[in-house]
């Protein structure tokens, strides 16, 4: 996004996508009232996935993705998709990994 959302703008985006995350985690149970139905949810999912800089959106749109099998575009700016990037890339090279060595090894116990 080439604009500065305000912290209003900003706090409502977040609300919403508390809203859609709660439902997706309820299992899409439209007795408890956040929605009542499925196509509530899609208009906020992608009202919010333009808004793809704060983390909770990006949560939230995959939610209903992964809820829904949905393909929702998200509006990721350059430079946070490179930080996205980087820290996946570290957590792949963090993840512990199985080594065996050959050869003779020699344990003694006193």
């Amino acid at each position: 996004m080439s604009k500065k959302l305000s912290i209003k703008n900003r706090d409502e985006i977040i609300k919403i996508a508390r809203k859609v995350k709660t439902f997706c985690k309820s299992g899409l149970d439209t007795s408890k009232g956040i929605y009542k139905n499925n196509d509530e949810l899609i208009t906020d999912a992608v009202y919010i996935s333009n808004y793809g800089e704060i983390s909770s959106v990006r949560k939230a749109v995959k939610l209903v993705e992964e809820a829904l099998d949905l393909k929702i575009p998200l509006q990721i700016p350059e430079d946070i998709q490179k930080d996205i990037n980087e820290k996946e890339k570290l957590k792949k090279d963090m993840t512990p990994r199985f080594q065996v060595k050959y050869g003779k090894f020699f344990v003694q116990f006193d």
